[in-house]
């Protein structure tokens, strides 16, 4: 039976919020309750004010892009910032589980370490279909949180919908999707509507191009929403970066094509990486990166670095053994890539 993903609150949570409420700054005509210098800002730019605490037009005009309610979205700085906050919420220091989907490369393992969290590792094999009964099988009782990405990372691999589903109906605690390369695969889509329990993460780095701004999204009931936002550094998200986020998000309508060109490019270069005999398997990728399996990875990385070309070794995760995650680059880069492997 599902519950509330209000009910998996930690009880100090509610407690805090409760003493702390929201302190929010909206914007008057006349603002005289912050000591902010009157004259302006001494470069000539107006930044004497401090940023809206709540990010009001960032949040709409991400909501819209994704088709969520506003009240739906908290603003981080970064996915860390994303990430310490669910795990905040949600998982007791020492006492709560957390299964992660692996391999996965990114740094919610390590921020649950810090949490205190009981961390767990669900693996599977990309040689193998997704199977969501090994899965469920790591999903016992003390397991409060459960996170995966889809598209995956390292693998560039997306969750089938239909194995999404299943492993989301067998659970009832949190389950965190990093959905950061989504948009390669299903422009201005979320998986945040399909059940109450689930909490979204989404960024401007990779798709978007925007990588400098450090921005992320939490999507999640409104609830939840208000709680993060009373326990939150109050200006989280300064005011050229929301002003920036904005911009940006004004070209939701050419995302599709943005997005295009890098598949584009990702195909070529995989096409061309076919003729390096170092080169085991190609995974299929619906991202800007892609993962291979070479004879000696580690030789490999050793090269491309004496070359002056930095990669990702992913070896060390489950299922990985002799890997690297490679990122689109651009045709020169690319080629440059092809020419060091092929002496291998």
């Amino acid at each position: 039976m599902k519950v509330g993903i209000e009910e998996l609150l930690r009880d100090s949570k509610r407690e805090q919020f409760r003493i702390l409420g929201i302190e929010e700054r909206r914007m008057y005509d006349v603002m005289l309750d912050a000591n902010e210098n009157s004259n302006g800002s001494i470069s000539g730019a107006f930044y004497n004010h401090f940023p809206d605490s709540l990010q009001t037009n960032l949040r709409e005009a991400w909501a819209n892009v994704l088709s969520v309610n506003a009240n739906n979205i908290a603003i981080g700085h970064g996915l860390d910032q994303v990430y310490d906050w669910i795990l905040n919420l949600f998982v007791e220091p020492c006492q709560d589980a957390v299964v992660i989907v692996a391999p996965s490369s990114c740094n919610f393992s390590r921020r649950a370490l810090i949490h205190g969290a009981l961390l767990k590792y669900a693996t599977w094999n990309p040689d193998e279909p997704f199977n969501s009964e090994k899965i469920v099988g790591f999903l016992t009782p003390e397991v409060k949180l459960l996170y995966m990405a889809t598209p995956n990372d390292p693998t560039g691999m997306p969750i089938p919908d239909d194995v999404l589903d299943e492993i989301t109906q067998s659970f009832n605690g949190i389950i965190a999707i990093n959905e950061s390369y989504l948009d390669f695969k299903k422009p201005n889509y979320t998986n945040y509507h399909k059940y109450n329990n689930i909490i979204c993460i989404r960024t401007l780095d990779y798709a978007w191009g925007m990588a400098g701004l450090q921005l992320s999204a939490m999507i999640s009931p409104k609830t939840i929403i208000n709680i993060v936002n009373a326990i939150k550094n109050k200006y989280n998200i300064n005011s050229i970066t929301q002003s920036l986020a904005i911009q940006t998000l004004r070209f939701a309508h050419e995302l599709k094509d943005w997005v295009a060109k890098s598949h584009k490019a990702r195909e070529k270069w995989v096409y061309e990486l076919q003729t390096c005999s170092s080169i085991l398997k190609i995974y299929p990728s619906e991202t800007n990166f892609i993962m291979v399996r070479l004879n000696d990875a580690r030789a490999a990385y050793e090269k491309l670095i004496a070359a002056g070309i930095k990669v990702m070794d992913v070896s060390s995760l489950p299922y990985c053994e002799n890997c690297l995650r490679l990122t689109v680059g651009n045709s020169v880069e690319n080629r440059k890539v092809v020419e060091v492997l092929e002496t291998l």
